[in-house]
């Protein structure tokens, strides 16, 4: 009986093991995906249109106005906001995209690494686990917390109270 637990626990281990290998090679293909990003520009690139309040003008007599292009950005606290000459419209759109891009790997580097030491812990245990079953002198180890979340909490009978 011992040595069937024994040979589960470290089938998980290995299971564990190439889990953790796998995970590490998606945090670092992420990471290198980041670093390869160029530079960036925090910031929205929009266009908009604007009349200039001349009664003369074209624009006080058309739907939309005269077309500027700007970039919006917040900066200890304040938006900020600045046109962008037309020249450099194409180059300002890039890096904005690409400070966008690198912000959304950080987010899945976040995720990664939540799920790394998630799977670290896991790991950890198994080994403890498996360490502890080979020591005849000890108590088996306690039933894992993966096969306790499949079972009802004791206590509760899973209906609404009404106060």
């Amino acid at each position: 009986m011992i040595r069937t637990i024994y040979k589960l626990i470290k089938m998980s281990t290995g299971i564990l093991k190439k889990q953790l290998r796998d995970q590490r090679r998606h945090l670092n293909a992420l990471v290198e995906e980041l670093l390869a990003l160029p530079a960036g520009l925090r910031g929205t690139f929009s266009r908009v249109y604007t009349r200039c309040g001349k009664a003369t003008c074209w624009c006080a007599h058309e739907p939309r106005g005269h077309p500027h292009t700007r970039l919006t950005w917040s900066e200890n606290g304040q938006l900020l906001t600045r046109k962008v000459p037309a020249a450099l419209a194409p180059r300002i759109i890039t890096l904005t995209q690409h400070y966008r891009r690198g912000r959304a790997l950080r987010r899945q580097l976040r995720t990664a690494i939540t799920e790394l030491l998630g799977g670290l812990d896991r790991y950890e245990q198994s080994v403890a686990d498996r360490t502890r079953s080979g020591l005849k002198f000890l108590p088996p180890p306690p039933k894992t917390e993966a096969l306790r979340e499949n079972s009802r909490p004791k206590g509760r009978s899973g209906r609404k109270r009404i106060a």
